[in-house]
């Protein structure tokens, strides 16, 4: 059900099969950051929208990879908040809860919405309103053994594992059926940007892709 726009992210997501998520509380996305992201082959990214200076940063990375890269948004909670994402470059908006404004306005915008669900209720919701690839959140709390049961009676809709995903634990959420897992704080910590610490960003990117088979 995504549009043709939103399922040509979908797959590279789905590829992927770890969505880095950047998410910092007290400075903007550093620019090492992302590069040592795209050395080590990851070809999407999100960045969260409570991330500061966050539209100039997407519009900035976007000018700078163009289609290398694909960025999109996250913790986007309304419909004006994915407009703007967008208006900056983003190719796909994602939240931690079931938001349907946000959703409908992405598929208005062709571009591709990965709302957050719980419970198999949100997960049908958000497919009816056109979000096939959705966020389980939070899975850490969940567990694999409640994805994998999430997803027997809805097999169509692609399961994103959010929340507390480590290199330790991301193998354990893809064997139980998930498409991809989107790892947060644990790859890129406010700590590491406070000491320039880009050894430690690369260290764990790398120990992620080995993780998952990439």
């Amino acid at each position: 059900m995504a549009s043709a726009g939103g399922a040509a992210i979908k797959d590279v997501i789905v590829s992927q099969r770890v969505l880095p998520v950047v998410r910092l509380s007290t400075a903007p996305v550093p620019a090492e950051v992302v590069e040592i992201l795209v050395e080590e082959g990851y070809e999407c990214l999100e960045i969260a929208l409570t991330t500061p200076q966050v539209f100039s940063s997407i519009r900035e990375l976007v000018g700078r990879y163009g289609g290398d890269l694909a960025i999109g948004a996250g913790s986007a909670v309304n419909a004006d908040m994915a407009r703007l994402a967008v208006r900056a470059g983003a190719r796909f908006v994602a939240c931690h809860a079931l938001c349907p404004p946000m959703v409908e306005t992405c598929r208005q915008l062709d571009v591709l919405p990965i709302p957050g669900v719980m419970t198999a209720t949100e997960a049908l919701q958000a497919w009816h309103l056109g979000a096939d690839l959705v966020k389980v959140f939070p899975a850490r709390l969940m567990g694999p053994g409640y994805l994998e049961e999430l997803r027997r009676p809805l097999p169509w809709q692609k399961l994103v594992a959010m929340g507390g995903i480590t290199a330790e634990n991301a193998a354990s959420f893809l064997a139980a059926g998930a498409a991809a897992v989107a790892v947060g704080h644990w790859l890129v910590k406010d700590e590491d940007v406070w000491a320039q610490d880009w050894a430690g960003v690369r260290s764990r990117a790398r120990e992620l892709r080995s993780a998952v088979g990439g």
